[in-house]
């Protein structure tokens, strides 16, 4: 990340760690978790753009794989309410 040149500045800098956040699947952003362009020092190259739905379909999913499917624990970490949570698992067809 150091060897990258963050034409962006803060603001890239900031979305590309937001964004391994939100996909990445531990509790410690690694390298794979970053844009392949970012961890090779290189032109940023955007990468195709989700829709909104699918990214918070991956979110839920990932909240709900660190609380063990817990969905009440889940829903408190989406500051949703519970039957909110079973509505958009319903929607998105998330299965454990």
């Amino acid at each position: 990340m150091t060897s990258y040149g963050w034409p962006g500045n803060v603001r890239e800098l900031k979305n590309c760690i937001e964004r391994a956040v939100v996909l990445g699947d531990g509790e410690v952003i690694q390298p794979a978790d970053l844009p392949h362009n970012i961890c090779k020092g290189g032109k940023v190259i955007p990468a195709p753009l989700e829709s909104l739905e699918h990214t918070e379909a991956n979110y839920i999913i990932r909240v709900l794989r660190q609380t063990g499917w817990n969905k009440s624990d889940a829903a408190k970490i989406l500051s949703i309410t519970r039957q909110t949570l079973d509505n958009k698992i319903s929607k998105y067809k998330i299965k454990r």
